[in-house]
């Protein structure tokens, strides 16, 4: 351990000797990191008081919203086996799922898709996103309730839907995330404190823009 320690301390004085710090962007790199870290420790962090924090979550509520939550029925139609027939089909079969109305069985109808089911509960739109993809997400929260509509295109294909409920996000109390407001509230602080570190150094300096 001590020859090691002398070889690193041998080789960085004579890189330094030799001007090999200079000019190169993973030193510089390193540097700026560790006086972002110098920076951080030079005003320590007032513990904030309920007020503040509560102040910070209605500030930044898209951080802390709870997810929609969406209740629907999808029928499944497979653009490669229908081919021309998907939109003449996706007519069809609205117009009589929406006559039998909740009578409808949507597994029975459409084409199989293993990988999605034909009923869906409560579920969040994160979810909804990996399971679909954000077109076909988007699109469900925009249909009316209780009615078949459709096609509507997801990752798979295209499927009919009836939207039966769809929840939507809450800003919850702060006692339920105090301790990510918590966070979130230093992190802030932090990068405030950083960028008025940065100004503070940087009227230090004069800059000059290269003439091109």
């Amino acid at each position: 351990m001590f020859d090691e320690h002398v070889r690193t301390e041998v080789f960085v004085r004579e890189a330094m000797a030799l001007g090999l710090d200079r000019n190169d962007t993973i030193v510089r790199r390193r540097l700026r990191q560790k006086m972002e870290f110098v920076s951080h420790g030079e005003q320590p962090l007032t513990p904030p008081s309920d007020q503040q924090l509560q102040a910070h979550l209605e500030a930044h509520p898209e951080r802390f919203m709870s997810e929609p939550r969406f209740s629907f029925q999808q029928v499944f139609l497979d653009p490669s086996r229908r081919g021309e027939r998907l939109n003449r089909d996706a007519e069809a079969l609205v117009v009589e799922l929406n006559q039998a109305d909740a009578a409808a069985d949507p597994s029975s109808l459409g084409d199989p898709l293993a990988m999605a089911s034909a009923s869906w509960q409560g579920e969040r739109r994160s979810e909804l996103l990996a399971q679909f993809g954000t077109t076909f997400t988007d699109a469900l929260q925009q249909q009316p309730q209780g009615r078949w509509v459709g096609p509507i295109s997801s990752a798979y294909g295209m499927h009919l839907v009836r939207v039966s409920s769809i929840t939507p996000g809450e800003l919850p109390p702060l006692d339920q995330v105090r301790e990510g407001v918590l966070r979130d509230w230093q992190d802030v602080q932090r990068q405030n404190h950083q960028e008025s570190y940065y100004r503070n150094l940087l009227a230090r300096y004069s800059v000059r823009l290269p003439q091109f």
